[in-house]
């Protein structure tokens, strides 16, 4: 992207930024480094999830639906709902999408998003690095934990999708508990409220549970 000489300018008289504080990162990959650490002995799990969804599409209706999520290192991932409905297709394809952080810098190039400030959640933005529909992520990373409290992906076909997440002590990990989500898609728009239960930490999964 081109930047106007005026805009350079402006940046190069502008006064000179605090100094990071003590512990604060400054490097993007400093900050993946610090979240893919997390959870480091969890090689696999499993948990029930149920969504709550407000859909608006032609008609507005408030189903429940239930799934498990299967979860293995280093990168596989299933979303299985009990029933399949058509919406739930691209539920199961947001979710069996996300990757760990240890994986980002294989897939996307990865920046700040914003200058980073101490005691506020880091910015990341992630760029694919194959070319898609998806845009760009936007990840808010807790300065202190190193989990993940809110993901933002914008397509460029102008959808978006905003996930906020809140996170639990779950044996010796920390683990989604909880997310609160909304979509605006081509179709349909939707508010989406999933609750994360009965946790199983380092089972065996074959790989047959996941799609190819």
């Amino acid at each position: 992207m081109k930047v106007c000489l005026a805009v350079v300018l402006l940046l190069l008289s502008a006064p000179t930024a605090a100094p990071p504080a003590a512990g604060q990162l400054t490097a993007p990959l400093a900050v993946v480094a610090k979240a893919s650490a997390l959870n480091g002995g969890l090689q696999s799990f499993t948990t029930r999830i149920a969504f709550d969804i407000d859909l608006h599409a032609f008609l507005e209706i408030h189903p429940t639906l239930h799934a498990t999520y299967y979860f293995k290192r280093p990168d596989k991932a299933e979303l299985d709902f009990d029933t399949i409905p058509a919406m739930a297709q691209q539920f199961q394809h947001i979710y069996a999408s996300l990757a760990t952080p240890d994986k980002w810098p294989e897939l996307y190039t990865i920046s700040f998003a914003k200058r980073p400030v101490s005691g506020e959640p880091y910015q990341l933005k992630l760029v694919p690095r194959k070319s898609g529909n998806l845009d760009h992520v936007l990840v808010s990373i807790d300065p202190v934990n190193y989990t993940i409290s809110r993901s933002e992906w914008r397509y460029k076909n102008g959808s978006w999708i905003v996930m906020q997440q809140t996170i639990g002590q779950v044996g010796s990990y920390l683990l989604p508990q909880g997310q609160i989500g909304d979509f605006n898609l081509p179709g349909y728009k939707a508010h989406v409220i999933a609750t994360y239960s009965e946790y199983r930490l380092n089972v065996a999964i074959p790989d047959s549970v996941f799609r190819q």
